[in-house]
């Protein structure tokens, strides 16, 4: 799994403002996750794509995937998902892709796994109550966070 710092900031800053209380959670799992960063793109490669996609603040996330050359750009951004003409340049340099079609088409998951985390949410989350999270925790030195 790739990802860039601005990737994980722009993350940890929607959880703030969504579930403030699970902040700890989303940097316990940067910690544990296997990822490799890859740089941001610069301010000059930004600027040379102005119009590459709706959002021009999506822009630095498209060039950095298209750099890393990374297979999927898995994102849950309708700007970068929806295969429109305001999309067709950036489906050029990376391949945008939702969690769920990625759990569908990727991955292969079957219905019955996919339907129950349709609605969930961070806040949906029992941590507290999750055994194999709760030794996951321990073993990686986060005991006194419970």
């Amino acid at each position: 799994m790739l990802a860039s710092s601005l990737v994980l900031e722009e993350t940890k800053d929607a959880l703030q403002e969504r579930a403030p209380e699970l902040v700890w959670l989303f940097d316990l799992l940067i910690t544990l996750l296997p990822l490799e960063m890859v740089p941001d793109a610069s301010h000059e490669a930004v600027d040379g794509h102005a119009g590459l996609c709706r959002d021009e603040a999506d822009i630095p996330l498209i060039l950095a995937a298209a750099a890393a050359r990374v297979d999927y750009l898995m994102t849950a951004d309708n700007d970068l998902n929806d295969e429109d003409e305001s999309t067709t340049e950036l489906r050029k340099m990376v391949s945008p892709i939702s969690p769920l079609a990625f759990l569908r088409y990727i991955m292969k998951w079957p219905e019955d796994r996919i339907v129950p985390i349709l609605s969930r949410t961070w806040r949906d989350l029992d941590v507290e109550d999750d055994a194999s999270f709760r030794q996951l925790l321990v073993d990686n030195g986060y005991g006194p966070l419970l």
